[in-house]
């Protein structure tokens, strides 16, 4: 279970923050629930580990923005451990904020940045490029 929490901060984790600007008290436009489409191109489930006869695939996942700056993930996987298949399902709260058209995300289990770009939410780092949609 630990190496699915650890890919998963890989999957959420952006390196850098946007410049200066000050941040949007306005968060009506981009709250909403972004569902996750496409990792690295290519359609869910998206596995995300593979050592051995160990395995876990994303099968879904779901960002819920509200206008008030709260946040909730959810996250849903397939995976093979010591041999027992088994469909786990992680979440995530904290809050976030808006810079531009990139938002930070602040949690427990780790901190985060996305761009909105267009009706798409762009989670990129550590070699992967998550892609979700409302």
């Amino acid at each position: 279970m630990r190496r699915i929490a650890v890919v998963l901060a890989v999957v959420l984790t952006v390196l850098g923050c946007s410049g200066p600007t000050e941040a949007s008290s306005d968060l009506s436009a981009e709250a909403g629930t972004w569902v996750l489409r496409t990792i690295n191109g290519n359609p869910l489930p998206f596995r995300i580990l593979n050592t051995g006869a160990n395995w876990a695939d994303v099968t879904a996942d779901s960002l819920f923005l509200d206008v008030k700056g709260s946040y909730k993930d959810r996250s849903y996987y397939d995976r093979m451990l010591d041999g027992v298949v088994d469909h786990p399902v992680t979440s995530a709260d904290g809050t976030w904020s808006l810079r531009g058209g990139t938002a930070t995300f602040v949690g427990a289990s780790g901190n985060f940045s996305a761009t909105f770009t267009g009706t798409q939410l762009i989670v990129a780092g550590q070699g992967l490029t998550s892609i979700y949609t409302k």
